[in-house]
């Protein structure tokens, strides 16, 4: 019995104490329901406004201005202004999905409608999927609305969205190579990217309006690149462009925060854009801002340095107005181009190309710019052309032969218009404008003035090829001119490794080469560098940017030869121009400035500017099909598959004729300095498929020394001479 009675006493206590537990655990329930009350409800806002305290955003990149592009005078050739772009939050631009996971753009739709629904912006009675599908309607709506109040058709929208999400995979894909091959996601991802650039204060100030409801949408400040728009001008200035990612992965300032390019950021792509790239780029400014709006971090942006041009540009534009009457008034010429240089700091005064474009032209009519094979006006033909030199390197041949005692001032060759007696393989220009005794005797400063192939044939033959070569690469021949500029070529110099296999060929090819024919080429600027080395006895790198000038100065290299033999190279340009028997004496000769120059007429050959097909199509019909290249043919074809059967090429077309063996086509030139005993400025003037050098490059040469020294012309244009004066 007192077992019972203990057992029931045990029983009693057990309930008592579950009892007590249950109370104390239904007490300590109700103090967190309490508290998760008073947390939840009453202190809510105060928590939420603490948390928008602690959060921090990601940082907003601003954009610098860029810095200005100006002449010699200060005249402002480029420069940046305030402007307004529409900016996409790139996740919402990324629609591609990748196998199982959702992708970025669903997660963005997701956590946006998520975020929406906590705020009151959107039901949060229904479903989060119903909320993602409406979310994805409105997003689609906002295109279209975007496309409505700026006029741009929706697919031009949707490809400025590829176009960003195409950059920034590759982006990826760059830094997953760099990464072993492991996919990581990169800043890019995180940010707003411009679809729509350049839009006025007006449109910007509606759209921020219109657009609140859609918070992948934004409208940031941002900078404009207003340049001149002049065809004298617009070849130099060169253009911008978006930041690609080779861009992007070869820019020098990748380490640094404020200067590496970014997606969407504009770059240099040519002309001086592309030269002063390291000077005019600015530091992006940084803010940072907690969600609840203070401010962590505020660097301002700072703006890039200006770049000063040497170039005059009333002397741009009057060359420019030059050029095109030369070129208009010779029915076979496809266009020209002139180089003027200060003598003594090789300060570009003017470099221009004929035909020129604006930027307008540019942006409306490139494919007709393109596919312009005659004029090519989007060639920047002082620095990016090289052509055969001609005559106008006769004087580094003779300076050559005189200073490698090959041959004394006085001594006489004489020309009886062949170098061979019965052969016309090697004869002078005299041949083909019936002087049939040729020039007679010549000592070297009556061949320059006389521009005599005989007496320099026979200089190639005794210097040849290789001691040719040395001196025209003295001269600068071959080699970069020292601009920097993107478009910057160096023309064509042979060498002893050129002739390999072709020792049969080495005396013809030095005879060709003292003439500057054969393999010898040059672009402009090479030849008003040329032409001012002659007049200093000093090689230097010309200098486009005033910045650059110092670091140029480094280059001068003052070449061999004596006084005298350098007065004989001189004088004979002076008698080329001033001398009544002179190559460009009636046509180059100033009564205002005194100018020495030398002439020169350049063989070449003709140029291919269309390729006409017979097309006979899959219908039965047949056409004829014009191309500028044979690629460009042969990708239209394939582009049209099967609605071509065949295609035949019918003939090619050539500029300014077919070729002709005995009658090539010539390129003229002319370049000089003046005044002739105090050299100031040095220039250089070529005429594509011009013909005599004397009688079309001279006088563009004669009013431009005029024009730059203030002297007034007192000639008028002459009428043109067919005959190929050297």
């Amino acid at each position: 019995m007192a077992l019972i009675d203990d057992f029931a006493r045990q029983r009693d206590e057990s309930r008592k104490r579950l009892l007590l537990l249950m109370v104390g655990f239904a007490l300590l329930a109700g103090i967190v329901l309490v508290r998760l009350t008073y947390l939840q409800v009453l202190r809510a806002d105060d928590y939420r406004q603490q948390l928008d305290d602690w959060l921090v955003l990601a940082p907003d990149y601003l954009p610098p201005l860029r810095g200005d592009i100006r002449d010699r005078h200060g005249n402002a050739l480029a420069q940046d202004v305030p402007s307004w772009q529409v900016e996409a939050y790139y996740a919402m631009l990324d629609s591609k999905l990748m196998g199982k996971d959702p992708g970025p753009y669903s997660r963005y739709v997701r956590n946006l409608a998520r975020r929406l629904r906590r705020s009151g912006q959107m039901p949060a009675d229904v479903s989060i999927e119903a909320s993602e599908e409406v979310l994805h309607q409105r997003i689609d709506q906002s295109w279209q609305k975007l496309a409505d109040l700026t006029g741009k058709p929706s697919w031009e929208l949707n490809q400025t969205a590829d176009t960003v999400v195409r950059r920034v995979r590759t982006m990826r894909e760059h830094v997953a190579q760099n990464n072993g091959g492991v996919e990581i996601d990169v800043e890019e991802q995180r940010q707003f990217h411009p679809i729509l650039k350049d839009i006025p204060m007006e449109l910007a100030n509606r759209l921020r309006l219109e657009l609140t409801a859609y918070p992948w949408f934004r409208i940031h400040t941002s900078t404009s690149r207003q340049a001149m728009d002049d065809p004298a001008i617009c070849h130099l200035i060169g253009r911008l462009k978006e930041a690609d990612a080779e861009a992007i992965a070869k820019d020098p300032a990748t380490e640094d925060e404020f200067r590496a390019l970014r997606a969407g950021d504009r770059v240099g792509s040519d002309g001086v854009e592309y030269l002063g790239e390291s000077l005019l780029r600015g530091r992006r400014g940084k803010i940072v801002r907690k969600r609840a709006g203070d401010f962590l971090t505020n660097i301002e942006a700072v703006r890039g340095q200006d770049v000063h041009l040497t170039i005059d540009l009333d002397l741009q534009r009057y060359v420019y107005e030059q050029l095109g009457q030369a070129v208009r008034a010779c029915p076979t010429a496809s266009g020209a181009a002139a180089v003027v240089l200060d003598v003594n700091t090789r300060e570009v005064l003017a470099a221009v190309s004929w035909p020129g474009y604006t930027r307008e032209q540019f942006a409306e009519d490139y494919d007709k710019l393109a596919r312009d094979t005659v004029h090519y006006p989007l060639r920047y033909r002082p620095f990016a052309d090289s052509y055969p030199a001609g005559s106008i390197v006769k004087p580094v041949t003779i300076m050559a032969a005189l200073n490698s005692g090959l041959v004394t001032p006085d001594e006489t060759i004489n020309c009886t218009g062949h170098l061979i007696p019965g052969q016309d393989i090697f004869r002078c220009w005299t041949t083909s404008r019936g002087i049939s005794g040729g020039h007679g005797p010549l000592t070297a400063r009556q061949a320059l003035q006389h521009s005599c192939n005989i007496y320099c044939y026979t200089m190639g033959g005794r210097l040849g090829v290789q001691r040719e070569c040395e001196w025209f690469g003295m001269f600068g021949l071959g080699r970069s001119p020292g601009t920097g500029l993107l478009e910057e070529a160096i023309g064509s110099l042979p060498t002893m490794d050129s002739y390999k296999g072709r020792q049969a060929e080495m005396v013809g090819a030095a005879r060709n080469l003292a003439i500057g024919q054969g393999e010898l080429t040059l672009t402009p600027v090479q030849a008003a560098n040329l032409s001012a080395t002659i007049a200093t006895g000093v090689w230097q790198p010309v200098t486009l940017l005033a910045e650059h000038a110092e670091r140029n100065r480094a280059g001068r290299r003052v070449l061999p030869g004596t006084s005298g033999n350098w007065r004989i190279a001189r004088e004979g340009m002076f008698d080329v121009v001033n001398d009544p028997a002179g190559t460009a004496y009636k046509y180059a000769r100033s009564k205002g400035v005194e100018i020495a120059g030398k002439t020169g007429t350049a063989e070449t050959e003709t140029r291919k500017i269309g390729f006409v097909y017979d097309v006979k199509m899959h219908d039965g019909t047949t056409c004829t099909m014009e191309f500028t290249s044979r690629v460009e043919a042969a990708d239209k074809f394939a582009l049209m598959g099967e609605t071509v059967v065949k295609w035949g090429l019918r003939g090619i077309r050539y500029w300014p004729a077919p070729p002709d063996p005995e009658h090539k086509p010539t390129h003229a030139w002319f370049m000089g300095f003046a005044p002739a005993h105090k050299p100031q400025v040095a220039l250089a003037v070529l005429v594509e498929y011009g013909g005599g050098g004397s009688h079309i490059a001279g006088p563009v040469a004669r009013d431009i020394f005029e024009h730059y020294f203030g002297v007034e012309s007192q000639h008028a244009r002459e009428a043109t001479d067919p005959g190929p004066v050297d």
